[in-house]
């Protein structure tokens, strides 16, 4: 900024280019003595800050609370997004328990498995402080309520462990499975005889892509020859909409088992992409409605 001189844009090593008499852009110099001596100040025009980098496994309560303040004007599934996309490169939970069920915390950001992330991702979007996201955790995981007794949780064994429980349940936003696209129905499990998916056919179509939003949950459904606990659902991913294009954010990777450790990380894929290649033959989709 110039007294008298108006405005210029620097191009590096001492020079700028401004318009003279609002018609004609030139290149001046910081030194030209016109300039140097009506010189007011400058502005740098910077990339995120640091903390913004930071996972939130690295990040204080309070540079949380911070985040959540500054997302709070966007829409719910917008902030589930930008949560979800925060734990990007957070090491995969290889613990086949979990680590956070295992260790009895709501707060294990240090590794993430897909439900961790679900969790996580939701009640941070669902909250404003870091306390409030223990309350909507200790409602979101439960079938019933979570307990806590000096800082840990009481009863995981009533949280959800299904995937295919989250959809029903009415907790974790309206089934919209039925709405988006051509369904076939399975075989069900564990007192459901029959479920409704999205068959991969349809989850590959424009037509269904284009009507995904932030922050749709995909419930990615095995096989049923292959279910190894009757198991309906096996994964869990957001959906992230950039320019129009629907990718998945998920906790991509395997449990440590006898024969090997497992390993992975979070990512965000593009959807066609990763549909054309999963083993998995079709999702449910649950939604949010947008919190008043």
């Amino acid at each position: 900024m110039f007294n008298g001189e108006g405005l210029g844009l620097s191009v590096g090593n001492g020079q700028f280019l401004h318009a003279v008499r609002k018609t004609t852009v030139q290149l001046g110099g910081i030194h030209d003595r016109r300039f140097a001596n009506a010189l007011l100040y400058g502005l740098r025009v910077a990339g995120p800050e640091p903390d913004q980098k930071k996972l939130p496994a690295e990040m204080t309560a309070d540079e949380i609370m911070i985040a959540q303040g500054m997302a709070a004007e966007l829409p719910l599934g917008r902030r589930i997004v930008y949560w979800a996309g925060r734990f990007l490169g957070t090491p995969y939970d290889t613990d086949p328990l979990g680590l956070y069920v295992r260790m009895k915390r709501i707060v294990a950001d240090e590794k993430a498995d897909c439900m961790y992330l679900t969790f996580r991702a939701t009640e941070l979007a669902k909250s404003g402080t870091p306390g409030q996201a223990i309350e909507q955790a200790l409602s979101l995981r439960f079938t019933t309520q979570g307990r806590l007794a000096d800082g840990l949780v009481r009863n995981y064994d009533e949280r959800f462990e299904y995937g295919e429980d989250m959809v029903y349940s009415g907790k974790w936003g309206k089934n919209i499975t039925g709405d988006l696209g051509a369904t076939k129905t399975i075989k069900g499990s564990r007192g459901r005889d029959e479920v409704m998916i999205l068959p991969k056919q349809t989850l590959l179509t424009k037509k269904l892509q284009k009507q995904l939003t932030d922050g749709d949950i995909l419930y990615w459904a095995k096989d049923p020859k292959k279910r190894v606990v009757e198991e309906i659902v096996a994964h869990l991913s957001f959906v992230h909409v950039k320019n129009g294009k629907a990718y998945l954010i998920h906790a991509a990777g395997t449990k440590d088992n006898t024969s090997k450790p497992g390993g992975g990380m979070v990512k965000e894929v593009p959807f066609a992409e990763y549909v054309r290649d999963t083993k998995f033959i079709g999702a449910f989709v649950t939604r949010f409605e947008q919190e008043k």
